[in-house]
């Protein structure tokens, strides 16, 4: 049976979007006969969001390792104290120590713990998922130490030019420069580089383009297994846009766009509803205040399950790109897909607006005239279009990764 082991810092039961990704790519490697180790970040709670169902199979074996960042500060749900310490606790990070990202540290436990599972197993397949490339650069080092490891780099996110990341942003040189040489060595060390888009593997090759050959893409893509009980559809007259997931700041823009376009446009059969982390409370300031009352609808986050079955009744999905990030793809983008949603995308631009255009959905950047056109559309053709994206299926990829492990 071929082996490999897995390392990354959120794995469930925690859950956020971090988690998702290999969470599911564990799963079909075991299914595809594989025996996954596993070695995540210790973490007592149990996320309302998760993917334990996933990893339960006889082929997974997980363990854990402590680490010095507050486990308290992981907790999705915090109480407004917890919330003021885990501040405290990010900016002395962050400004006095220059860390990057709560991964940032040096775990001997970590090191101990990975190495006897490597050797006492007989790993030879190591694949390793960021944050950012102080984690990264750990599982360099037992690269260093392990030399027959096949080493697999996931970069989840352009760590070095995304704008968390920038010298501005971070206000330290010395910071930047640490994660740039990080970044390198890890580079040199892989055998392979996955990232989740094509922008990105574009971008991480024009910078590394002596590389270039072992940086692929391998998407988030969606498990047809989560939808086999979704049956129901929208029954009401009016016509239902759904947004699911986090909103950022960056993304409350594109919501009052809308909200502009519907109080100077006449769409009175349009509701925008909307399952995430942000309530009317936060437009109390916006002008379109009254209009977002009016046509939006907040509602908490919810249980996978209970998500996807909110998925299947709208007649449109929204995904929202903001200015600063058009070359991400959304965890939700995907369940939008495996549901057959008609989707409506708004950004400026990048691989998924121009994936979803040539599959004939519905995209808008941040114009008033580009949103306009858009609920026009959504007016006209409230069925949707479905368009089968097999190719994003989790069991689909799962076989890419495989191509690439000994």
């Amino acid at each position: 049976m071929k082996k490999v082991l897995i390392v990354a810092y959120k794995f469930p039961p925690m859950g956020n979007v971090g988690t998702r990704r290999w969470a599911k790519f564990s799963k079909y490697l075991a299914l595809s006969g594989y025996e996954v180790f596993v070695l995540a970040r210790k973490y007592p709670y149990n996320d309302l969001v998760n993917w334990n169902h996933d990893v339960k199979h006889e082929n997974i074996k997980i363990s854990y390792f402590e680490d010095s960042y507050p486990t308290k500060c992981l907790k999705t749900n915090k109480t407004f104290l917890e919330k003021v310490f885990c501040k405290v606790v990010a900016i002395f990070r962050n400004k006095i120590l220059n860390k990057l990202d709560i991964a940032d540290n040096n775990s001997n436990d970590f090191f101990e713990k990975a190495n006897i599972l490597i050797r006492e197993n007989s790993i030879n397949n190591l694949i390793v998922t960021g944050p950012p490339h102080s984690f990264l650069y750990s599982a360099a080092i037992l690269k260093s130490e392990n030399p027959f490891l096949n080493l697999i780099v996931d970069y989840r996110d352009p760590w070095n030019y995304n704008l968390t990341y920038t010298l501005k942003t971070l206000s330290s040189f010395k910071a930047k420069e640490l994660s740039l040489k990080k970044e390198t060595e890890v580079i040199k060390l892989s055998n392979q580089i996955l990232c989740v888009t094509e922008d990105m593997t574009k971008n991480l090759q024009n910078l590394y383009p002596e590389s270039a050959n072992k940086i692929n893409t391998i998407y988030n893509g969606y498990d047809v297994d989560d939808y086999s009980t979704t049956v129901s559809t929208n029954s009401k007259d009016e016509v239902i846009v759904l947004y699911a997931g986090r909103v950022a700041q960056s993304r409350m823009k594109a919501l009052e766009l809308i909200a502009e376009t519907l109080e100077k446009n006449s769409f009175s059969n349009l509701k925008i509803v909307l399952y995430s982390n942000i309530n009317l409370n936060k437009f109390s300031n916006s002008k379109y205040y009254k209009t977002i009352e009016k046509y939006f609808e907040f509602n908490a986050l919810v249980s996978q399950s209970e998500i996807y079955n909110k998925i299947s009744q709208c007649d449109i999905c929204l995904s929202i790109n903001s200015l600063d990030n058009s070359h991400a793809f959304g965890s939700k983008i995907f369940d939008y897909m495996a549901l057959k949603k008609t989707i409506w995308h708004i950004s400026d631009g990048g691989e998924l607006f121009e994936l979803l255009e040539n599959n004939n959905q519905i995209v808008s950047n941040y114009t008033i005239e580009s949103t306009i056109k858009a609920i026009e559309q959504i007016q006209k053709n409230t069925k949707g279009f479905a368009v089968d994206f097999e190719e994003f299926t989790i069991k689909k990829l799962t076989q890419d990764i495989e191509k690439l492990l000994k």
